[in-house]
């Protein structure tokens, strides 16, 4: 099953981003990057019944890059419907403060983290951390953070996402199985700091029921 884009939604501000009406079964992801280092204690959202859960991903929390900028990668791996307002707490005083969210279906609902992993640099060597694609048709979503260097353009077949190509925007790609560490270009050169997720698709194969009339005797 192809993973596809639901939604897309970009806001400045300070935990709180609008988003459009979530589906039922969908994999939401919410990357931050802030010019200070931050901690995030807990995201919540208006689902009706109750918020839908988000945890972080694994090694993708990273700050100090330069000017102490901070990166973190959240997600909720099976959503429910209605939420139209994602909220953030935080520790900490995160500045100018660009929070990104995707909405993706076809995403392995229960155990959808393929790899993650953070990156830092500087000079002329930029690119986003190193993930391995064990299968094929995963979903890289990364996030950037730089002191003072932007986004000049980033190598096809990556597409880069976000309000413009400044710090914070992400890239995505589904591909085919193998090591992918996207390089970008930058518009000056200096110091700058990464994170990145891959997340699975969708299980293919005979569903339970289809597995059991295999075994059906007549």
């Amino acid at each position: 099953m192809a993973i596809v884009s639901v939604n897309l939604a970009n806001e400045v501000g300070y935990g709180n981003i609008t988003v459009p009406s979530t589906g039922t079964g969908n994999l939401l992801t919410v990357l931050f990057h802030s010019v200070y280092v931050f901690s995030i204690t807990s995201i919540t959202d208006n689902a009706p019944g109750g918020s839908n859960t988000y945890v972080e991903v694994p090694n993708t929390q990273i700050g100090n890059a330069g000017s102490d900028d901070g990166l973190h990668i959240w997600y909720c791996a099976n959503s429910k419907p209605g939420a139209t307002n994602i909220a953030t707490s935080f520790v900490g005083s995160p500045s100018a403060l660009l929070t990104m969210y995707g909405e993706w279906s076809g995403t392995n609902t229960t155990s959808p983290i393929a790899d993650s992993n953070t990156y830092a640099g500087s000079g002329t060597n930029k690119r986003f951390p190193v993930l391995t694609a064990p299968v094929g048709n995963e979903l890289f979503i990364t996030c950037l953070g730089n002191s003072s260097a932007n986004e000049a353009g980033i190598d096809s077949p990556w597409v880069l996402f976000g309000t413009s190509t400044t710090q914070g925007a992400y890239a995505i790609l589904s591909g085919t199985p193998g090591t992918y560490a996207p390089p970008w270009t930058p518009d000056q050169t200096d110091a700058f700091i990464a994170t990145g997720a891959l997340f699975s698709a969708a299980p293919t194969g005979p569903s339970a029921k289809q597995k059991s009339s295999m075994f059906l005797v007549f």
